[in-house]
């Protein structure tokens, strides 16, 4: 009869071997979903920190001493009548899931006290009612808007309410080129030009504002 030892032994280290890996891969398994959910854990807490802190008024009051002041040097800056950030949000949702997306003013400067503040009255304005305009920042560097020459019938409505001969607008990007919202100053008079400005000093303001929409 044939020695079976020699083969039972390597059968019983080969066995050995399967349940070690078996339970290392047990182990190691559960490792991986015990840090799963500890990251789970600690990325749920930090945005639920992030909230509370963006939630907060004290906050939403220096950020929005920030953008007035921001808005303020711009004015300042270009000279014009008034300057006004504006941030895009939603929140909202067509049935077939296109944003409706709104642009609201958050941020405002004015030459004097005696130009008329807007924003109030520039909150919740959707972004489809400019949307020549919209396209427009997209793909230019900054844009121009004169009164009753825009392809909007809504903004040259809204610069003739307001008594705008001229615009200048710039787009205002986040993290990863995200759309945070648009800087803009007008003027009650005049047909102003990419002459009329220093392009170094506008980009230097658009991205002070971008900044301070970017804070967390």
């Amino acid at each position: 009869m044939p020695d079976l030892n020699p083969f039972l032994d390597n059968a019983q280290k080969e066995l050995g071997k399967a349940v070690a890996v078996a339970l290392w891969g047990l182990i190691s398994g559960g490792f991986a979903l015990l840090g799963r959910y500890l990251w789970e854990l600690i990325r749920n807490w930090r945005e639920a920190r992030k909230k509370a802190k963006q939630s907060h008024p004290v906050y939403l009051a220096q950020k929005q001493k920030s953008l007035d002041r921001a808005a303020d040097r711009a004015c300042l800056w270009s000279g014009a009548d008034h300057a006004a950030i504006y941030q895009f949000h939603n929140g909202q949702y067509f049935a077939n899931h296109d944003s409706i997306q709104k642009m609201s003013m958050t941020g405002e400067g004015v030459e004097s006290e005696l130009i008329r503040r807007w924003q109030i009255e520039s909150q919740n304005m959707p972004t489809v009612v400019f949307s020549d305009f919209i396209e427009s920042i997209g793909t230019q560097a900054h844009v121009w808007l004169y009164r009753d020459e825009c392809q909007d019938y809504e903004m040259n409505r809204l610069m003739r309410q307001r008594g705008y001969a001229c615009s200048l607008a710039v787009l205002l990007k986040g993290a990863k080129n995200a759309w945070l919202g648009v800087l803009v100053m007008s003027w009650g008079e005049g047909h102003f030009t990419d002459e009329h400005i220093s392009l170094p000093g506008l980009v230097e303001h658009q991205r002070e504002a971008s900044f301070i929409l970017s804070e967390q």
